[in-house]
């Protein structure tokens, strides 16, 4: 579980906007926790798609344990992902933590301010993910997103039991 300062639970100290107010345990499958994530993510390795894998390191075999759990439902996150990505990335850019460049695609990078936030994260999760993040980048480096995505969608937990 992730352990949340104070300091951040208000998406940094940042004012909240267009958003719904939740209460403060409300963290798991918001735009809130895939900010946190990002963050991690691109702290460790530049690559959005590996948010999925690295969330199951042990089903795609770079970890002992999945960070969310074994459930036979892991697949269906999938298209829930996508939407609370893009709107986690765009708040992420608009509060300077994220940097964007247009390049024959979108190109994010983490900024200096985000690199701080986090360097300021020290739950046994942030710390295991980042593990998985580098694990998985060497695993899976020179691969597209779309290259990524079929690695997944053709990963042998990914067939639905009949």
């Amino acid at each position: 579980m992730i352990e949340l300062q104070k300091n951040i639970i208000n998406t940094f100290g940042m004012p909240q906007q267009d958003t719904m107010p939740r209460k403060s345990n409300e963290v798991f499958n918001t735009i809130f926790e895939m900010e946190l994530r990002v963050i991690l993510l691109l702290a460790s390795v530049p690559n959005l798609a590996l948010d999925f894998i690295n969330c199951y390191a042990n089903s795609f075999g770079i970890a002992l344990e999945n960070l969310h759990g074994n459930n036979d439902f892991m697949y269906g996150e999938m298209a829930g992902r996508r939407s609370l990505l893009t709107e986690a990335i765009k708040k992420l850019v608009r509060y300077g933590i994220l940097q964007v460049k247009n390049d024959k695609g979108f190109y994010y990078k983490i900024t200096e301010h985000g690199m701080e936030i986090a360097n300021d994260f020290h739950s046994k999760y942030a710390k295991e993910y980042s593990k998985a993040s580098k694990i998985s980048v060497k695993k899976y480096s020179g691969k597209s997103d779309e290259e990524l995505l079929k690695e997944i969608q053709q990963h042998p937990n990914a067939k639905l039991k009949e």
